[in-house]
């Protein structure tokens, strides 16, 4: 006979997170908890007598945090991008997804997203990313033909009336006409990529936002690049971004009265191997740096990714790291700060989930 044992497996356990207002629960996939849950803060009410007892604590406050650590994928991000940057996601057309609008289906003619489709965003030459469909067909990339009322014209749709609720569709990129994109250098001025159909004009670009020329798979037409960059061979990197919050605490409040967002901070601290003195001297000469990491996703043949992209920031630390039988490495940090060309500071770009400016801002919701 077994002793019955009070215990709740961890694999049982699920994590979701809802947007504010919302009533739509997002099931979310960690890989570990720390500091998850309520902790009660505790003060002992203490006086001198000659009986030395001890009084019984009393509850003061609590304290509630949640950590909890992801894979990190263009999606994962996108659910937090709003939250943790304090500021509304610049984000192409799309429609349908567990946070996102509309409900869409497929028609014969393409995606019916149920409100006008040109008003939207939708244009002919984008390409579409259809994913969590039921029909297998209607997931993956597509050329948008156009737009009639409420449809996205795309062929080789199958009709599906009812998908599933985390179905959707979303512009990831642009397919010009071939031959139409160049890259025109005039005298010393910096190159130029230009269209012969001015399709850039109509493609609803936000200024700073990455373009990438060239299509997934391999063997696509795309501009070749030397590689050159101020720092590069990193071994190591940690990129952290801070809204840098602090707790507001009022007599009478049994926890947090609220919580203020301080300046947003972009640092990263990283190991290079040591080439030259570049970096020194930009760490010494106080130079404008950008910093630029990006991710790739290639599973489920999805060539999705995710850039980190901050255009003005400075370096610091330099001072190499010397060891016996090991290569000479650059200890270096960097430091994010306003862009007077951009008038931000970094910013997130993904196929999946677009742009999204970063910078001390005021929250994108009221209370």
């Amino acid at each position: 006979m077994t002793a019955e044992v009070d215990t709740i497996a961890s694999n049982v356990s699920r994590l979701a997170i809802r947007r504010e207002n919302a009533s739509e629960w997002l099931t979310l996939k960690p890989v570990s908890y720390a500091d998850f849950g309520a902790e009660t803060e505790k003060e002992e009410n203490q006086v001198i007598e000659p009986g030395r007892n001890r009084e019984k604590e009393v509850s003061v406050g609590i304290n509630a945090p949640a950590g909890f650590k992801a894979n990190f994928t263009p999606e994962s991000l996108g659910h937090f991008a709003d939250g943790v940057f304090l500021v509304t996601e610049k984000a192409t057309p799309s429609s349908g997804g567990r946070f996102g609008s509309g409900t869409p289906t497929v028609v014969a003619t393409g995606f019916d997203i149920g409100t006008d489709a040109a008003a939207a965003g939708f244009i002919a030459g984008q390409l579409v990313y259809a994913e969590f469909w039921g029909e297998s067909g209607n997931n993956g990339l597509h050329v948008v033909t156009g737009t009639l009322a409420n449809v996205v014209q795309v062929s080789g749709l199958t009709v599906e009336g009812s998908p599933p609720s985390d179905a959707y569709v979303k512009v990831v990129g642009h397919q010009f006409d071939a031959a139409d994109v160049d890259v025109v250098v005039t005298g010393g001025s910096y190159p130029t990529l230009v269209s012969t159909a001015n399709a850039f004009n109509t493609a609803d670009l936000i200024p700073g936002m990455w373009i990438y020329s060239g299509g997934g798979s391999a063997g696509s037409n795309q501009f070749n690049t030397d590689g050159n960059s101020g720092v590069k061979h990193l071994t190591e990197q940690t990129l952290t971004l801070s809204n840098n919050a602090v707790i507001e605490d009022a007599h009478g409040e049994f926890g947090a009265l609220e919580i203020v967002p301080g300046d947003f901070s972009f640092a990263v601290e990283m190991t290079a191997h040591f080439a030259d003195v570049a970096a020194q001297a930009a760490v010494q000469n106080n130079l404008d740096i950008g910093y630029q990491l990006g991710y790739a996703n290639t599973m489920r043949d999805r060539r999705a990714g995710v850039i980190f992209d901050c255009p003005r920031g400075s370096l610091g630390n330099g001072r190499n790291n010397v060891e016996r039988n090991s290569s000479i490495k650059t200890p270096l940090t960097f430091s994010g700060a306003r862009s007077d060309t951009f008038g931000y500071a970094p910013q997130r770009t993904s196929a999946r989930a677009s742009q999204c400016e970063l910078g001390n801002r005021p929250p994108s919701r009221t209370r």
